[in-house]
């Protein structure tokens, strides 16, 4: 390619080839009789940009020509007849690529990647660039009459008095768009791009009939034009930056992102482009590459639409319009979003739905829609409605149901009953009241009565103390989880009801205290967790699947439920556990006064002890002759555990297994205690032998000694087996040291290989295996005669072998005073 003049000479040869080919124009419409100077609209003459350009050839120019018209106008024909041929020819021969065709409609631009001189091929057009319709959607371009065989083969002219390229009004590659020239930026449609191979003295020729339509899209216009376009005065800098544009664009100096082959600060520079958000990108680029959307279509990004003035209420950086096209809610048809209108405060949503009060049902015509009609309280079978559940209840006959808001009952302090049997069933009357029900009222149940969120899925939360009826049984709760962050009392004879649902896993919580007082029951469904005091009374019942006490439980009467202890358990009274205990570790069962009856297994990982002198009512008295606890399964304890009654009155029944896993011998005192085996009907029991071997020695009944566990008293009820299958001691094969063995009649009491020693054995069963007492040879200094006593009988045979050696006690082989002193001194029995 030919070397540009001088940068200085440049420009103004550039003005001068402007100059002329304005000249041209004007000459060629004028002598055509068609076009002097168009009043409404049509052709106001043809353009041209020189394009930066990479050929592999000694001498070319590539240029882009246009048909320029107004605004909104379109081309939609480039044709030659009788009275106006087309000609495209050259001074020189145009360039043709071998992968390319005649027009846009054959040119892939996917291919220039591939084959880089593609770009450059000679070809004509209507808008588009490539056959993807680039920068359209899409390339409609159609042509006839044409013979393209010498342009296409042979770089020549095209010819033609009948025929054309064209596009229908519809295809939007027609539209008029601004672009730039040696001009400067000037509107209309790209009609062909030429690469002639040529020097500078070259030049090429466009002349044809052109017909469109004006901005109305309904005017049609016809119109002859013509332009010679001589060579570039030398390489194109657009940027006076002293390198031709290709290889600013080549190099990354200059960004080409539109591929016009011009850089983009040029483009924008001339007015060609638009940056409206002043990023340096053209908008057409940002939009077409996602960077910027551009909703409506209008070829500028939606931001600066935004910015200069365009409706975007809710700040979503989308054109309302759009919003709207794409069918956000204008219920009231004023072209704002519901949302905006409500945000702004022209439109009222008193039910917080998202649509305007204006367009919803409002029946009695008083302003307020129906969904914000609010009603406090409601008395379905009187048909009435009233503001607080004070008026409610007053005007309530017995069996009445009354129906409250959520937002009604959150706000009251009391609700009392008055003693009167009504179900209240607390709803969102509202559709802007919640589902769940949270009140901090205090609540006075009549007999008969019911208060509950009937809501599936929704919490109720009672803060304020709900206190039952004087008689009768009442319920409250919901049908979800319940929580009672205040006191419950349940008065003497009655019963309460706590409702939660038939969910698995579903329950209620307590937050705060609950009196159970004297025959009184409590019922509540799936679990009761006790995180406050829970204190129930002789001959009360507290009904749950799972009682997790988690603060402190002060128990009498019956539990009907499985318990899970990890705090603090005293029974203070009888109790009843009709399932099985599990005591955590580190958590507290307190046995003070009476049994405690576990009829299910109970493990104990914790402490469990007979404390009489924390007991409530006989504080500090011994305990009765037999309390403690009566367990109907099996008694289990982890190596951390404690089990402590350390008075012979305390008892603990087991009628399952008792097996103890307590390394620790302080923390096992039941050397005074009864422990009593019994059959519960589950065949043979076993027990755990966990005491250190010491042998027939009285020592192994002292609990003060190291790794012993002596037992008070042991009955046997049924049949029971000795067994060591943890691990209690650190001294080997482990043994039972019991004081008093009891196998009463027809029980059986089997050894199993292991030892067990016994102060006193009363057997009125079987007994099996190696089961002795304690006779152990107690060394006695003065026995002389061996009858295990040291008194007169032992002083007379040392005064009768006086000086000999019969009557020595001290094993000195002599008979004297000192054998005296050692009678004198052991004088008394020898146990």
């Amino acid at each position: 390619m030919w070397v540009a003049s001088p940068l200085g000479e440049k420009r103004e040869k550039r003005e001068a080839i402007m100059s002329i080919n304005r000249f041209g124009i004007a000459t060629a419409i004028a002598a055509g009789g068609i076009l002097a100077a168009p009043a409404l609209g049509g052709l106001t003459g043809l353009s041209y940009e020189y394009v930066s350009s990479t050929l592999d050839e000694a001498d070319y120019w590539t240029v882009r020509v246009y048909a320029d018209m107004g605004a909104g106008e379109r081309l939609d024909a480039v044709a030659g007849n009788g009275a106006q041929s087309k000609v495209v020819s050259t001074t020189a021969s145009f360039y043709q690529n071998s992968n390319g065709g005649p027009t846009s409609k054959e040119l892939n631009c996917g291919f220039f990647g591939f084959v880089p001189s593609m770009e450059w091929d000679s070809y004509v057009t209507i808008g588009c660039l490539c056959q993807d319709g680039s920068p359209f959607p899409e390339n409609a371009l159609s042509n006839i009459g044409i013979e393209w065989d010498n342009f296409e083969n042979n770089g020549g002219t095209i010819d033609a008095n009948n025929g054309t390229w064209f596009v229908t009004a519809d295809d939007a590659q027609g539209g008029s768009a601004t672009h730039n020239s040696v001009d400067g930026a000037t509107n209309g449609v790209l009609i062909g791009q030429f690469t002639i191979l040529g020097d500078a003295s070259s030049s090429m020729t466009f002349e044809a009939l052109f017909q469109g339509r004006e901005a109305d899209g309904t005017t049609s216009w016809q119109t002859a034009g013509s332009i010679v376009i001589p060579a570039p005065a030398g390489p194109l800098d657009c940027n006076d930056n002293g390198a031709e544009d290709s290889d600013d664009i080549a190099d990354g100096t200059s960004e080409d992102c539109n591929a016009n082959g011009v850089p983009d600060e040029c483009d924008l520079d001339e007015g060609v482009a638009t940056d409206c958000n002043g990023n340096g990108t053209p908008d057409s680029c940002d939009i077409a590459d996602g960077s910027a959307s551009d909703c409506d279509g209008n070829g500028t990004p939606d931001s600066c639409d935004i910015d200069a003035g365009a409706a975007d209420c809710d700040g979503n950086g989308v054109l309302d319009s759009c919003d709207l096209d794409n069918g956000a809610a204008d219920c009231n048809g004023n072209s704002i979003l519901d949302a905006c209108d409500i945000a702004s405060g022209s439109s009222e949503d008193c039910d917080g739905d998202g649509t305007p009060d204006e367009c919803e049902t409002d029946s009695d015509g008083d302003g307020t829609i129906d969904d914000c009609e609010y009603t406090a309280y409601r008395n379905v079978n009187l048909g009435e409605t009233y503001d607080t559940a004070f008026d409610a209840i007053m005007a309530a006959r017995n069996g009445d149901l009354i129906e409250g808001d959520t937002l009604a009952v959150a706000s009251e302090t009391d609700i009392d009953f008055m003693g009167k049997s009504l179900y209240m069933d607390v709803l969102a009357l509202q559709s802007s009241s919640p589902l769940e029900l949270d009140t901090s009222a205090d609540i006075e149940l009549g007999p008969g009565s019911r208060l509950v969120n009937p809501y599936v899925g929704d919490y109720a939360t009672f803060s304020g103390d709900v206190t039952g009826p004087f008689s009768g049984n009442a319920a409250i709760g919901g049908w979800f989880e319940v929580i009672f962050n205040g006191d419950i009392r349940v008065r003497p004879n009655t019963s309460l009801e706590i409702i939660t649902g038939d969910l698995p896993g579903l329950g209620s919580v307590l937050n705060g205290d609950m009196l159970v007082m004297n025959n009184a029951s409590v019922w509540s469904e799936g679990d009761l967790s006790i995180d406050g005091t829970c204190t129930t009374l002789r001959d009360s019942s507290v009904t749950a699947d799972v009682i997790s006490n988690n603060g402190t439980f002060n128990g009498q009467g019956t539990l009907n439920s499985n318990l899970s202890n990890s705090n603090t358990f005293k029974c203070n009274g009888t109790t009843v556990l009709t399932g099985d205990c599990d005591n955590a570790a580190g958590a507290l069962i307190s046995v003070n006064v009476g049994t405690m009856y576990c009829m299910g297994n109970v493990f104990n990982g914790g402490t469990i002890i007979g404390d009489f002198n924390d007991g409530p009512v006989r504080g500090g008295s011994e305990p009765g002759f037999g309390d403690g606890m009566n367990i109907g399964g099996n008694y289990a304890t982890g190596p951390d555990a404690s089990l402590t009654f350390a008075h012979e009155n305390w008892k603990l029944s087991v009628g399952g297994h008792f097996d103890v896993a307590i390394n620790d011998s302080t923390k096992f005192n039941m050397g005074l205690a009864t422990i009593r085996m019994y059959d519960s009907g589950s065949g043979i029991s076993t027990m755990e032998a966990m005491s250190q071997d010491l042998g027939e020695t009285f020592d192994g009944l002292d609990s003060s000694i190291v790794d012993n566990f002596p037992l008070g008293t042991l009955e046997i009820n049924g049949h029971v087996m000795v067994v060591d299958d943890r691990t209690n001691t650190e001294n080997g094969d482990e043994i039972v040291y019991v004081k008093t063995l009891v196998v009463e009649a027809g029980a059986t009491f089997d050894a199993n290989g292991r030892t067990v020693w016994c102060e006193e054995i009363i057997n009125n069963g079987t007994i099996l295996g190696d089961v002795d007492v304690i006779d152990p040879e107690v060394p006695c200094d003065g026995n002389l005669n061996g009858d295990d006593v040291v008194n007169i009988d032992d002083l007379l045979i040392i005064l009768s072998d006086w000086g000999g050696t019969g009557g020595d006690a001290n094993g000195d082989g002599q008979t004297n005073i000192d054998d005296i002193l050692v009678v004198l001194g052991n004088w008394g029995s020898c146990f």
